[in-house]
């Protein structure tokens, strides 16, 4: 049984039947779907903003990712660290917006945040220092891209400051190790 087949015995089309029922409606029709998908969710209302209006201001968006990403990766009171949540959260974002200043400040807030947890609460797992350096490659893949370079000037001082705060953090652990 073909791959199309089965998609339509489940009573899901195709994209390709979307499409040519597409080239065949009217286009106030086409309007009144995008609407009716506007206002399903917020997602839908994100990215369907990010496409059709670019210039788009996403400041308040950002902050709101921003907030989710720092309690997933560094929750106050202290409970369970949600890394894969606050990776989500950025793909989410630069899915939806497009907003690529935006999930910059989303990946660096990202490492800020683990780096305070893992001083505050001395975290000790592999995995959680392996999420925030994967997410540190994330990083130079921007910064390292000819078109981004203009962002690594605007994270410069803050990711000094992060690479800062785990030298001081490696250091004071050995120092009382040694002590």
């Amino acid at each position: 049984m073909s791959r199309q087949k089965r998609s339509t015995d489940q009573g899901i089309s195709t994209w390709t039947e979307v499409r040519r029922r597409l080239k065949r409606t009217d286009l106030d029709y086409v309007v009144g779907v995008v609407k009716m998908l506007f206002d399903f969710s917020e997602d839908n209302r994100r990215f369907l903003t990010s496409r059709l209006i670019p210039e788009t201001d996403w400041s308040a968006v950002l902050e709101k990712y921003r907030k989710r990403i720092e309690d997933a990766v560094y929750p106050d009171p202290p409970g369970r660290i949600r890394l894969g949540d606050a990776r989500k959260l950025i793909n989410e974002y630069r899915k939806t917006t497009s907003d690529l200043r935006g999930t910059v400040e989303l990946m660096v807030t990202y490492l800020e945040s683990g780096t305070q947890c893992g001083r505050s609460y001395g975290v000790d797992y592999e995995s959680f220092y392996s999420s925030l350096l994967s997410m540190l490659d994330d990083l130079i893949d921007v910064f390292t891209d000819e078109r981004n370079g203009h962002l690594f000037d605007r994270y410069r001082d803050r990711l000094h400051e992060v690479a800062g705060s785990q030298r001081n953090s490696v250091g004071a652990t050995t120092v009382s190790s040694k002590g």
